[in-house]
């Protein structure tokens, strides 16, 4: 067996590494558990930064960089598959995050693009920097909850999203575009 047949079917049975659509049953379960048992780790961090855990922005960033890059890099098979993303929005349409969803047979895809991940790095940057900014002013609000626990949400989304967008230089999580025509 060549070294190339051999790296290839260990990927077909090893959690993580690979192409996770390449993968036999236990391997894409146990990648799949692994994938549980990271996401966990990852609310762990987010629930006790949002509870008053201090984390100097600087060692925040340094975290998410160092691990968004490893994951996207090395460990694809953690995340949704790339190619399971892509077949999904020829399917379905989502508007925002997931806030409404249109099937795609009353619309069709004429064109897509692909823009770099480094715009909403940029956005969600400047959104925290304008956020911290008015501090004074947005404390005085009512948010039904201690302001300072609503602070630390926010600050903990702007910050992971403008670190995610930034990784590796914005290549591995961007914005898709569509320019579509009723079917």
């Amino acid at each position: 067996m060549s070294s190339k047949n051999l790296f290839l079917t260990s990927q077909t049975y090893s959690p993580i590494v690979g192409n996770a659509d390449l993968k036999s049953s236990i391997g894409y379960k146990a990648t799949r558990v692994m994938a549980s048992a990271l996401n966990a780790s990852q609310m762990l961090l987010a629930e006790a930064y949002i509870n008053g855990l201090e984390i100097p922005d600087s060692v925040f960033r340094l975290m998410m960089d160092t691990s968004m890059s490893m994951l996207f890099q090395h460990a694809p098979g953690l995340l949704a598959p790339y190619e399971w993303v892509l077949n999904e929005s020829d399917r379905i349409l989502d508007f925002g995050c997931g806030w409404g969803c249109v099937p795609n047979y009353i619309l069709q895809t004429i064109d897509r693009w692909y823009i770099n991940g480094m715009n909403y790095h940029k956005t969600f940057t400047a959104w925290l920097e304008r956020f911290d900014a008015a501090q004074d002013s947005i404390k005085l609000l009512d948010y039904q909850m201690d302001y300072a626990k609503f602070r630390r949400i926010w600050r903990f989304y702007l910050l992971m999203l403008a670190s995610a967008f930034a990784t590796c230089d914005g290549e591995y999580n961007g914005n898709g575009q569509y320019l579509l025509t009723r079917s």
